[in-house]
C-alpha cells in the first residue's frame, strides 16, 4: 500500500495543560455587557475575531445543534469575572 493511501489513524495530537475559561452562556446580561466592553477596549483584536466567528452561519449552526457555548480564555477575562472561570 503506498504511503499516501495509508490511513492517518491513530493520529497523535499534542497535549497541553488545562486552562479554565469563562462560558459566556452562564453570564447575566450585565456580566456579558461588562465582558464585551472589556474585550472591545482592552483586547480589540479578540473582540473582532469573536464577532467574525459568531457571525459565521456554520458556527451558529454548530452551536445550536450541539447546544454549544462560547468560552473566553482566562487571559481575556476582566478581573471582575475571574471568580466565574470553569
Amino acid at each position: 500500500m503506498p504511503k499516501k493511501d495509508k490511513p492517518n489513524w491513530p493520529t497523535p495530537v499534542p497535549s497541553g495543560r488545562y486552562e479554565p475559561g469563562l462560558s459566556v452562556s452562564q453570564l447575566s446580561a450585565q456580566q456579558k455587557n461588562a465582558l464585551w466592553l472589556h474585550l472591545k477596549s482592552q483586547h480589540p483584536k479578540k473582540a473582532r475575531e469573536i464577532t467574525e466567528i459568531m457571525n459565521d452561519p456554520i458556527v451558529s449552526s454548530l452551536i445550536k445543534t450541539f447546544d454549544g457555548s462560547l468560552v473566553i480564555e482566562r487571559e481575556f477575562v476582566p478581573e471582575s469575572l475571574l471568580s466565574l472561570l470553569e
